[in-house]
């Protein structure tokens, strides 16, 4: 389910990214492309591209999360958050290839997915 909205979004993201530059995207290397024409396969990873991020992300943030529940057996915890998000910002911080980047990527979404988790109230808890 988190990979298949992930996709989505990621896909709504790439067409946004395609529509929003009015130049054609344009394929380079040995097949060359026509000046001036949009070339279909770059289209293609233009907005496919994101999609595949943006599911690897949401996927392993779920996976994650789900195997620290599993391993923990606490399910209402910062701690999960802390450690899927760290892993999930890992992989945004893939698409740099810089270990730099990934790293602080990491450290800022395990930092913003436990102060999400936090924020939130506990949903059918009664006191």
């Amino acid at each position: 389910y988190s990979a298949g909205t992930g996709a989505l979004a990621g896909t709504f993201y790439g067409a946004c990214v395609a529509a929003w530059y009015p130049d054609p995207v344009q394929s380079t290397g040995k097949y060359g492309a026509i000046p001036g024409r949009t070339d279909i396969r770059a289209l293609g990873r233009t907005v496919l591209r994101p999609a595949m991020w943006f599911s690897l992300t949401a996927s392993t943030f779920t996976a994650v999360e789900c195997a620290m529940e599993a391993a923990r057996y606490e399910t209402q915890d910062p701690w999960n958050s802390l450690v899927a998000g760290m892993a999930s910002g890992a992989v945004i911080g893939m698409t740099t290839g810089r270990p730099q980047i990934m790293g602080a990527a990491a450290i800022g979404m395990g930092v913003l997915m436990t102060a999400v988790d936090m924020a939130g109230g506990k949903k059918g808890v009664v006191e």
